[in-house]
This record gives structure tokens, C-alpha cells and sequence, in this order.
């Protein structure tokens, strides 16, 4: 407490002017900086501040208006004059300039009754009925109604706000299908997930192959446990009757040695369920194709609609 009563009896005996550093005892406690440099900073502080004075509605000769911002169209002198004077300074009641409905307006520089009055006028002052202009987008002729109007519906506005957003969208041919796409990336190669994961496994088959051969021998317990699972779904199958060998044969004979999905010329015949036994598939000949390698592990415990769908390719005929 005692520090900072020195410290005040102190800041009132050694007051000096903030700008030149001149003694300013003299004057009122709270003032900074003396005259000039008073009247200096005031004059360059109203420079910064926009100056309206000279559309003073009370201005005059003989008394000069106050520089700044106008409040009901009055400099703050002659504001605070017209307030003690009693004057009404309330906007004086005017037509409308979109409907010419009378109103009186809360704002002088008010021309318009309602915001929906204002959109008004600005549409009919953009409107170009008789103009017809190409979109922006689709390059499809259209009837422009405003001027400022590019594309001919909003869902090219759309398309042209995300094609500006993303300036690096181009378009990229999929080195695994073949199919045109778009993507920012500089160094995108594939559509989809789908088509990536394909191109791997085509690239490095032979070592893929050779990693399951590895974990199948060093995992034997989990190798048991899911062909004790496969028999038990061929056996707990009520329409199970299983596939006789002659039929299954007859059945590769129909289609050429050939997978009947693809269509490919079958090294190693597997054979698959169209109704997988995990959907509740029969084990019967009347439910397995066919198959090459590369269709059968695809597929999986799809059905033929998921699994087409999801790769985009046709059954072979």
C-alpha cells in the first residue's frame, strides 16, 4: 500500500507530455500530453475517422459543424441542439420505390418498404429478359434473367463452385479397368479401392500366394478350425446331398473347361457355390459352378448380384 501511494504521489509531481516529454503538472490529472501535442493528436485522429460533416442537415456559415459520423442526418453539435430543442427528428414518411406503398421508414436513406421490396428492385435491375447466354458449365444455351447469372440451373452453380474450389480435378484413365475418372491427386492411378487392391494382388500374386502357404503351415490349429467349420456347414445343410464326382465332371465338361464367370480357360478348377453355405447355400449341383481361382476368392460369401456389382463386369455367356 505504501509502494503504490508512492507511485501516485510520484506519477503527480513528474507528469511529462507522452509525444515531445515536456512537463505536465500543470494540467488535469488524466491528461497525457500537453497543448500542441494535444491539439496535434486530436487533428490526426479525426483524419483517421470518416467525415460526414459537410452533409449536415443544420449546416451553416456562421456555425461549423463537428467532424465525424452524422446521426439522423445531423452532426453531433447540431444532434444534441435539435434533441434539447425538442425537434422531431424522426424520417419524414415516403412512397416506396418498388411497390409505391406509403411508409415510414426507420432510416432516412430508407427507399424500400420490406427487405422483399428491396430484393425486388434488385432483380428488375439485373433482369436481361431478351439475352441468351451459354452456362458456364455445361455450355447449354439459357434465357438469362440477371446479369450476373453464369450457369443455366443450380446444380451446375454447384458443380462450377466445387470445379473452382478444387482447381487440381482432372480427369485420369484407371490403369486397372480402363475407365475415365476425376480426382485432385497429380499421381492418382486407380477409380476405386477395389480396382487398387486388384492391380496389387496381379502385380505380386506369386509372393501373396506364398505368404498364405507360409501362415496356413505355421498356423495349423487355425487351418483345422475353419475346414472343421466349412465340413460342418456342408453337413448341417438341410438341403445338403452332396455333389457326386461324375456330375461335378460333367458339369466342367458343359462349360469347356472354362470358369463360368469369366469365362477364362481353367488351369485349376475350384468348384463354388452360387448361394454361398454361409447365406444358407445347398452342397448340391444344382448350386456350384465352376470356377478359376481369382473369380472364387473374390467372391467370397457373396451372392452373384453383390459380387457383379461390386466388380463391374459382366457373367460370361
Amino acid at each position: 500500500m505504501d509502494n503504490l501511494s508512492e507511485q501516485v504521489d510520484m506519477t503527480q509531481t513528474t507528469r511529462a507530455c507522452l509525444d515531445c516529454g515536456a512537463d505536465i503538472s500543470h494540467r488535469h490529472g488524466n491528461t497525457r500530453r500537453c497543448e500542441p501535442c494535444s491539439a496535434a493528436h486530436q487533428k490526426k485522429q479525426s483524419s483517421r475517422n470518416p467525415d460526414d460533416s459537410a452533409k449536415c442537415f443544420d449546416r451553416n456559415e456562421v456555425d461549423e459543424c463537428t467532424r465525424g459520423k452524422l446521426r439522423r442526418l445531423r452532426c453531433s453539435k447540431h444532434y444534441k441542439r435539435a434533441v434539447k430543442a425538442g425537434t422531431d427528428l424522426a424520417p419524414s414518411p415516403r412512397s416506396c420505390l418498388a411497390c409505391g406503398t406509403g411508409f415510414t421508414p426507420s432510416r432516412h436513406d430508407a427507399l424500400h418498404c420490406s427487405r422483399r421490396c428491396t430484393t425486388q428492385t434488385s432483380y428488375n435491375r439485373n433482369r436481361c429478359p431478351d439475352e441468351t447466354r451459354l452456362c458456364a458449365e455445361c455450355e447449354t444455351p439459357f434465357p438469362v434473367t440477371r446479369s450476373d447469372r453464369l450457369t443455366c440451373s443450380l446444380k451446375c452453380g454447384k458443380r462450377r463452385i466445387d470445379r473452382r474450389r478444387n482447381k487440381g480435378v482432372r480427369d485420369f484413365l484407371c490403369a486397372h479397368c480402363s475407365s475415365t475418372f476425376q480426382a485432385v491427386r497429380s499421381d492418382a492411378l486407380y477409380c476405386s479401392p477395389w480396382c487398387s487392391k486388384r492391380a496389387y494382388y496381379t502385380a505380386n500374386r506369386e509372393l501373396l500366394i506364398a505368404r498364405s502357404i507360409q501362415w496356413a503351415v505355421q498356423h495349423p490349429e487355425e487351418m483345422r478350425v475353419r475346414r472343421r467349420a466349412r465340413r460342418a456347414l456342408k453337413r448341417n445343410n438341410p438341403g445338403s446331398v452332396g455333389v457326386l464326382l461324375d456330375d461335378w465332371r460333367r458339369l466342367v465338361t458343359r462349360y469347356r473347361d472354362r470358369c463360368a464367370y469369366c469365362g477364362r480357360q481353367l488351369e485349376t478348377v475350384q468348384m463354388d457355390h452360387v448361394i454361398p453355405l454361409a447365406r444358407g447355400g445347398r452342397h448340391a449341383i444344382g448350386n456350384v459352378l465352376p470356377a478359376c481361382p481369382t473369380c472364387n476368392h473374390s467372391k467370397q460369401d457373396k451372392i452373384l448380384a453383390e459380387w457383379r456389382h461390386r466388380r463391374k463386369l459382366p457373367l460370361a455367356a
